[in-house]
């Protein structure tokens, strides 16, 4: 009996609330993966290459990577990646993001990557008087990015 009634509740959910309520939408945080830091490491930078990042700093003893700001789209396009707070489209000048990657040995054989994207938006705001003023504002991450440059990671080093 219990067993119809999870069954049907899981219907009701699907039907009603749409298959998108069955997946979970959480960021991922970091990945472990299966091979030696230098692999590990290699990968990253190829992985960078492969999104044309360029590496503003790279130290392989603290495992700790750094991009520059790099230019993405505005507008629709660009919510893909980031939300900015509520910026009309016509005012948005420009959307940059830039990574910030650490890898970390577990063991001999696996690595802990953490990847983070930092996004702004710089934008024209009207004074009182007429003038017109850019200002740049923080934009929080969607982690789609993040996500992109894990499975780019795993297809290089296999896992």
């Amino acid at each position: 009996m219990r067993t119809k009634f999870l069954v049907l509740g899981l219907v009701c959910l699907f039907i009603f609330g749409g298959a998108t309520a069955l997946v979970s939408k959480k960021k991922v945080k970091d990945i472990t993966v299966e091979a030696p830091f230098n692999e590990t490491w290699q990968a990253v930078i190829e992985s960078f290459a492969d999104m044309n990042a360029p590496i503003k700093k790279k130290e392989k003893n603290s495992g700790r990577i750094t991009t520059d700001w790099m230019e993405y789209p505005m507008g629709v396009e660009g919510n893909k990646y980031s939300k900015c707070s509520v910026i009309p489209p016509e005012e948005e000048i420009k959307r940059e993001g830039k990574f910030n990657v650490s890898v970390k040995r577990i063991t001999d054989s696996s690595c802990k990557i953490k990847v983070k994207c930092t996004f702004r938006v710089t934008y024209d705001k009207f004074d009182t008087a007429g003038r017109t003023l850019q200002l740049t504002r923080k934009c929080s991450s969607k982690g789609k990015l993040e996500a992109d440059m894990y499975e780019l990671i795993k297809a290089k080093v296999g896992k």
